[in-house]
């Protein structure tokens, strides 16, 4: 891993100057440039860069722009070092579609907040799958909130959130096994009660949740690690839950609906759970598509 690391460093520091000194002709070459696990994907006419890059096909998942292959060699040592992930380099705001600008808009300043060391771009990161190991396993306790490693791993982790789009996202779905989540209850979807109203992006760190009392309701959830099926689980109404923010203050709040679903899920991919796991009622568990034409045809 780390051979290939340097090897590819190394590729991109030669191909940095050229890209440089050649300027506006290299923009068409390297726009798009992307190599995706586990296949490399190229523009026709960097054929034969494709062909020296395919023994690092399952090393990286980067996209990569001919201003950006500078900084890419000198971040490579950190992206094997952090296991599968994609790191999308954003393109300038003329070249990113309005939704897309408005998300980047909406987690940089969160991420800036969450980690003043932090210069550069944001990571789009690789999100686990059900069927990978690490959505299994019961996750670490966070000893230090404020390492510079976490900070960097709360504004990727809110970058791939906003991306998704999701509503919320835990650090064992993007491979870190370690009890922190970033969550959102987005204005369209809170609620006129004060305790499930909209919650601007937030990060919560080795969480504790308490049922406040027996109510207890059925409610439709979906997953970025199960995309394109949703199902229905039963879970406590009302919740108060704590933890550290990522300045590492404390954070106890009161939470119902949406709110307290996003935060009981989240707890629970801390734990190895996905929610298929609380289901009771496999009937109520199907593909996005096919739900939402059965409800429409019944209504």
């Amino acid at each position: 891993m780390l051979s290939e690391s340097l090897a590819l460093q190394a590729l991109a520091l030669h191909l940095a100057g050229p890209a440089h000194r050649l300027g506006g002709f290299t923009r068409p070459a390297f726009r798009g440039f992307l190599i995706m696990a586990p296949q490399l994907h190229l523009a026709e006419h960097a054929f034969a860069l494709q062909l020296f890059l395919e023994r690092f096909q399952r090393l990286i998942d980067i996209i990569v722009t001919n201003n950006d292959l500078h900084l890419a060699a000198f971040s490579s040592h950190r992206i094997a070092a952090a296991g599968p992930s994609r790191v999308a380099n954003k393109r300038r705001p003329g070249m990113a579609s309005a939704v897309r600008a408005r998300r980047y808009n909406t987690c940089r300043p969160l991420a800036k907040a969450f980690s003043s060391a932090y210069v550069g771009r944001m990571a789009i990161l690789k999100i686990a799958r059900m069927g990978h190991p690490v959505l299994l396993q019961k996750a670490a306790p966070v000893d230090d909130p404020t390492a510079p490693e976490i900070r960097r791993l709360i504004a990727d982790m809110m970058e791939t959130m906003l991306d998704a789009p999701g509503v919320g996202l835990a650090a064992p779905q993007v491979h870190v096994s370690l009890r922190l989540f970033v969550y959102r209850v987005p204005a369209a979807r809170g609620g006129d009660d004060a305790e499930d109203a909209p919650l601007a992006p937030s990060v919560l760190i080795n969480p504790e949740i308490e049922p406040l009392d027996d109510d207890i309701r059925l409610r439709w959830e979906g997953c970025l690690s199960i995309p394109g099926l949703r199902g229905a689980v039963a879970r406590p109404w009302r919740i108060r839950y704590r933890g550290l923010d990522g300045e590492g203050a404390p954070v106890e709040r009161i939470a119902a609906g949406l709110h307290a679903g996003v935060v009981q899920h989240e707890t629970d991919h801390l734990d190895g759970i996905l929610y298929p796991m609380r289901m009771s009622d496999f009937r109520l568990f199907g593909f996005d598509e096919e739900l939402t034409r059965a409800a429409e045809q019944t209504s």
